[in-house]
């Protein structure tokens, strides 16, 4: 099924297309499991072991699949993802380490690229995979080498590229930065036709809503790293509306980490999208008020989970929008301690959707302005406050994961480098061992001259040999730096 990103309603013309079928991306999986597996397998045993043979039987027979299904068989490596055919291959648990070891192997081989042809046949493909088990990785062979030692075994129908920009040179990235932030934009003002002028469920348009969940399923697919940068920009004057849909990408973004289904996604943003909309029954002088609220206030205020799950149970299509929509609503501000509220009278496990909104819900929320508190905490100090309530208000192994995805040093926080220059974080960096050293683009000299400078890596020295780390991170309110100006 191939899904094109419309860009109406959204605002401006969208030209990239992908696929995001579930079987192709599964066939893809495999391919990279069988070829692991296959190449660890002939670290040990030679060719005519029948250890071996079970292996690359199975590595043959899913490429013999793939021929039938796909016509080809490409598997491209950049430096976070894993792309097949042109499908970004989804990161779990289970195959984080998986994927990062032939990621690292490919890269470290100045390798972006392999692809086999149809007429491949099993000897052919033996002594490819006895190449790459000995080759794929080693800092002494180049991709010029192997391909040598491809060539001299008489491996042609194999072909080798080297890495590409990015993945933009792989799904249209380009494109949707052209128009991301614009997108961004008119779905605000989408979610305000739609579910923000009166509290009459006869007028919320499901269908609309659901066209925009997603092209943001979409836009997270073909360039995450942009989507969660643009959860930085923060609008005052529109802050519930800006707010839902922040949390939509925050939260389909981890959806999609966890390995969801597209219908699950697509469920999933439709929760996010609604999980707030009982506010629109909250007095305005509350909701705007500048001081801290009252008991009373503060109880009035508690009461918009049920007025939001009340109104999303009378929505004309309710049909058309999932039962997790409104059990979210109900529950983002619960905690798995059962302690937040609306209050129960009795123990519910919460629903994992509601487990993954509330979140992004408080992550979105701490790094906001409010009208009660002008100066938002940066990323990673609400990232720390968080994980003080891991395990209480939120389930660990989802605030693992989304820490993980955001990045330590999430991504939009200016930081301080130990060279004395500012800079803002542009890209988390995947391997948990390398963490704190992301990807950041150089924003001041060592003087404070503001420059626009270059992408940097801080997990490698620089062409000079100048090793930069992170030093701290600072508030750009303070240096008047808007750090969206940067993505």
């Amino acid at each position: 099924m191939n899904i094109s990103v419309s860009a109406e309603k959204i605002g401006g013309s969208s030209n990239f297309r992908f696929s995001t079928d579930k079987k192709v991306i599964e066939l893809g999986k495999n391919l990279i499991n069988n070829l692991i597996s296959s190449m660890k397998v002939a670290q040990i045993y030679d060719s005519n072991n029948k250890v071996f043979q079970e292996h690359l039987k199975g590595f043959d027979d899913n490429l013999r699949e793939i021929f039938r299904s796909e016509g080809e068989a490409v598997i491209n490596v950049t430096a976070n993802h894993i792309f097949f055919n042109k499908h970004r291959l989804p990161m779990d648990f289970a195959s984080y380490h998986t994927f990062h070891s032939l990621m690292d192997g490919f890269l470290g081989s100045e390798i972006g690229e392999v692809g086999f042809e149809e007429s491949i046949t099993r000897e052919e493909l033996t002594r490819f995979v006895f190449v790459f088990s000995k080759s794929l990785g080693d800092p002494s062979k180049s991709l010029e080498d192997i391909e040598e030692e491809l060539e001299g075994q008489g491996v042609v129908r194999v072909r080798l590229q080297e890495p590409r920009g990015g993945a933009e040179d792989i799904q249209g990235t380009s494109n949707l930065r052209k128009v991301g932030k614009q997108m961004y934009t008119k779905s605000i003002m989408l979610l305000k036709e739609t579910v923000g002028d009166a509290p009459s469920p006869r007028k919320v348009q499901t269908r609309l809503v659901r066209k925009l969940v997603q092209n943001i399923i979409d836009a997270v697919i073909v360039d995450e790293t942009y989507m969660l940068a643009l959860t930085n920009i923060k609008n005052h004057y529109d802050y519930t509306l800006n707010h839902s849909l922040n949390v939509c990408v925050l939260s389909t973004a981890l959806g999609y980490r966890m390995g969801m289904e597209r219908k699950r996604l697509s469920d999933l943003g439709m929760a996010a999208l609604f999980h707030d909309i009982g506010k629109i029954f909250i007095p305005e002088e509350i909701l705007t008020k500048p001081a801290k609220l009252t008991d009373e206030e503060f109880e009035i205020m508690k009461n918009h989970p049920i007025k939001g799950a009340e109104m999303l149970t009378q929505i004309k299509r309710f049909r058309k929008l999932p039962v997790r929509a409104i059990v979210a609503s109900l529950e983002h501000h619960r905690g798995i301690d059962q302690s937040g509220y609306p209050r129960l009278f009795f123990k519910k496990e919460l629903n994992l959707f509601s487990k993954i909104i509330a979140i992004a819900d408080v992550f979105d929320a701490m790094t906001t302005p409010r009208i009660y508190q002008k100066t938002p905490f940066k990323r990673d100090e609400a990232l720390g406050m968080m994980m003080k309530a891991s395990g209480t208000k939120f389930d660990p192994l989802l605030l693992k994961a989304f820490i993980n995805m955001v990045g330590v040093y999430p991504i939009g926080c200016v930081v301080l480098l130990n060279t004395g220059e500012l800079a803002v974080v542009m890209e988390a960096n995947q391997d948990p061992d390398y963490c704190q050293y992301p990807k950041v683009k150089l924003i001041t000299e060592k003087t404070g001259k503001k420059i626009d400078g270059p992408l940097i890596n801080l997990a490698h020295p620089a062409s000079d040999g100048t090793q930069r780390f992170i030093v701290k991170t600072v508030d750009p309110f303070k240096y008047g730096i808007d750090v969206t100006d940067y993505f």
